[in-house]
């Protein structure tokens, strides 16, 4: 359960988002009321992609935030639930439940698509990891200001009013603040051609942020503080050119899955002994002097594939992958 915080946002969050959501729908707030019901539920319903991991972590890590998070997903979902407490609440109609229990399903996907794990909304038609890196998986200014939608409904109207003016205002100044440093690092690494800058939430505060700047020879990552503006890099990662090993490497089970888990990736080469060695490092999250996620194919001298594994949330854990 340690491990998996750092990939799910907290249900209490996503749970507050739902009757938040349902709190707009002019219905007096309780927790027997189908409309409430159905938001909660809806909003819990696309981490229910847990079960994966009865297949082992890899499985879960590489289906996480999939289907269960697409579009298509949440439309079903809904319907479930929906039917499911229309037959309890027969009074109320099953497309009002459906609607609402939707708007607490959207309201989850909503929330992951702002933090820096993403989502594929639109699978089966894409499937890409859409994140707007904007909130940290867990963010208490914006688990208060979700608070005051939730019950200021039967509180007073204005405190509704002044808590959505403030999520729209929270949202605004961490886009403003992922604008500035984004400006800050383009202009701190002018001198070297820059291919891409990400700026996301960092794990561990919310007042700082985590960047990974990459240039056609070199890798950074690092993090600022808002209120210091002090720049600490972690890792200053130089390119390997790409050899056969590497591009093996990359068609291989464990580098189709790593291509897959992560849009943000770095490949080391090292031949050790007899043996060709790729590692792959996820570089959106760095903790205690590592990148959370890592992964390893060996080669023996032959180039043939000897083995292959995912180092999920430490390089010491070594999970097996066949195929």
């Amino acid at each position: 359960m340690e491990r998996e915080r750092w990939e799910r946002m907290d249900p209490v969050t996503h749970t507050l988002a739902g009757l938040a959501a349902a709190s707009f729908s002019g219905q007096a707030f309780s927790l027997t009321n189908p409309v409430y019901l159905g938001a909660a539920l809806g909003s819990l319903a696309p981490d229910l992609d847990i079960l994966y991991q009865l297949k082992g972590e890899v499985v879960y890590l590489k289906n996480h935030r999939g289907m269960s998070h697409s579009l298509p997903g949440l439309i079903g979902f809904s319907g479930l639930i929906a039917f499911v407490l229309h037959l309890f609440f027969p009074t109320t109609s099953f497309s009002f439940i459906w609607w609402w229990t939707f708007l607490g399903a959207v309201s989850h996907s909503l929330l992951d698509l702002l933090n820096s794990h993403g989502l594929r909304l639109f699978w089966p038609l894409s499937n890409k990891l859409i994140a707007l890196n904007l909130l940290n998986i867990t963010d208490p200014i914006f688990l208060f200001i979700l608070t005051g939608i939730t019950f200021g409904s039967f509180i007073s109207p204005e405190l509704v009013r002044v808590s959505v003016m403030a999520l729209i205002a929270y949202l605004l100044l961490r886009f403003v603040l992922t604008g500035i440093i984004h400006g800050y690092l383009r202009r701190k690494f002018h001198g070297e051609k820059i291919k891409k800058i990400v700026v996301m939430p960092a794990l561990l505060s919310i007042w700082k942020w985590y960047f990974l700047v990459e240039t056609e020879t070199t890798c950074y990552t690092g993090e600022m503080g808002v209120f210091s503006w002090a720049l600490t890099i972690y890792a200053k990662l130089e390119k390997h050119r790409e050899n056969r090993i590497i591009k093996a490497a990359m068609e291989s089970t464990i580098g189709r899955i790593f291509r897959e888990f992560t849009p943000h990736f770095y490949v080391i080469y090292q031949q050790l002994g007899n043996n060709h060695v790729v590692r792959f490092l996820d570089l959106r999250y760095y903790l205690k002097k590592e990148f959370l996620h890592s992964a390893t194919v060996v080669f023996n001298q032959h180039c043939e594939l000897r083995e292959q594994f995912f180092h999920p949330f430490s390089r010491s854990r070594k999970i097996k992958v066949t195929g």
